[in-house]
């Protein structure tokens, strides 16, 4: 996660440099690197079987993505809050990750669940 990060940070420092200091600070990587790194201590700690590489790989794309939408839109004019709103999409979707992971009583339902023992025992399917 770090070396994402880091990457990411990097790419942001990139933009900044090329624009020869007419960048906003580095409030778009603060916001996604600390979102990135409290999602993954989060998942860490409420899924401790997960994937550990899947998050890491997910944030450098996404990373890189943000980056790009700010290289490329901020001489555009009309487009002043796109990566803004990106980074508001990115919290929307990291808080509903950890919400999500958050509720054991909504996983353990879930995961009762048969769809099976519903559709195909029932004779729905020719089977009765």
């Amino acid at each position: 996660m770090v070396v994402a990060l880091l990457a990411i940070a990097f790419g942001f420092a990139t933009v900044i440099y090329v624009q020869r200091g007419t960048a906003p600070p580095m409030i778009y990587a603060g916001a996604y690197a600390g979102a990135m790194f409290a999602l993954y201590v989060g998942v860490r700690l409420l899924l401790p079987h997960s994937d550990a590489i899947l998050l890491p790989i997910v944030a450098l794309l996404t990373g890189l993505g943000l980056v790009m939408i700010y290289r490329l839109t901020y001489s555009m004019k009309g487009v002043d809050n796109l990566p803004t709103a990106q980074v508001l999409w990115i919290l929307v979707g990291s808080g509903a990750l950890l919400l999500r992971s958050w509720s054991p009583a909504i996983i353990s339902a879930l995961c009762t669940i048969s769809i099976s023992s519903r559709w195909w025992g029932s004779g729905w399917w020719g089977s009765g």
